[in-house]
């Protein structure tokens, strides 16, 4: 026996219904796994604010681009996940900061100071003693050597449990190495720039202990933590682990 007409089109409403419901579920639980990501974009020039800058997103599974308006204000929308973050403006004046995650639904604040690339510097001379008294200089033969004096930027690994292995980025004007310990130094107007996930520190003075993996900054600390509060202290220091920052000591403004 075939079922009725009345009771073909009622079934058919009734699924029809219960597809447009899970599509507005499915559209929902996707709104509600996106996170908000804004702040200003500024210049080390006067700390003016920039208009017009290209600040660019770039994840697992997308890349996103958005620009400065006329106060310097940026915003994105972002689902949730990984991701990569660069600012510039024209070819010399940068920003960038290494993986940070967003794990849940959430706004954060990222603000952008462009700070101008190293200048050139004199070339590295290094003193050769020989076993007979006698010395020698000659120019330094690594990159690594320019960079201690010339400035530039490192990428330190951070062990991680997690799977995803946040570095901790850091950008600086001069550099003085030793066994398992790096101290990064400003320049004029240029203070060091440190990043790890949604931490960032700007500071005179950094200096980062590779087996203990603690960061150290002094010297007009700015912190920022991702949230729309900006931290200013004599000095700080953070254990860095799975992509969190544990405050060492109390921060005193």
């Amino acid at each position: 026996m075939y079922p009725s007409k009345l009771w073909v089109i009622a079934v058919s409403r009734v699924l029809f219904l219960c597809i447009a419901l899970s599509g507005q579920s499915a559209q929902v639980g996707t709104h509600l796994r996106t996170f908000r990501v804004e702040g200003t974009v500024r210049t080390s020039f006067m700390n003016s604010t920039v208009e017009g800058i290209e600040v660019k997103f770039e994840g697992d599974n997308i890349t996103k681009t958005v620009h400065s308006d006329g106060t310097g204000f940026y915003r994105a929308e972002l689902p949730v996940g990984v991701y990569k973050m660069t600012a510039s403006w024209g070819a010399e004046e940068k920003y960038r900061r290494p993986l940070f995650r967003v794990a849940s639904p959430a706004h954060i604040t990222l603000n952008v100071t462009l700070y101008p690339d190293p200048g050139s510097c004199d070339t590295v001379i290094v003193t050769i003693t020989h076993q007979d008294g006698t010395t020698v200089r000659t120019p330094g033969t690594t990159a690594d050597d320019s960079r201690d004096i010339c400035g530039g930027q490192d990428y330190l690994p951070i062990a991680s449990k997690n799977g995803v292995r946040f570095d901790l980025f850091v950008r600086y004007s001069n550099r003085r190495r030793s066994a398992g310990e790096n101290t990064y130094s400003g320049g004029f107007q240029r203070p060091v720039f440190a990043a790890y996930n949604l931490l960032t520190l700007e500071a005179d003075k950094l200096v980062y202990n590779a087996k203990d993996q603690t960061i150290k900054a002094s010297g007009d600390v700015v912190i920022a933590d991702g949230s729309d509060k900006t931290r200013h202290a004599d000095s700080a220091a953070f254990k860095l682990e799975d992509g969190r920052a544990t405050p060492l000591n109390k921060i005193v403004p």
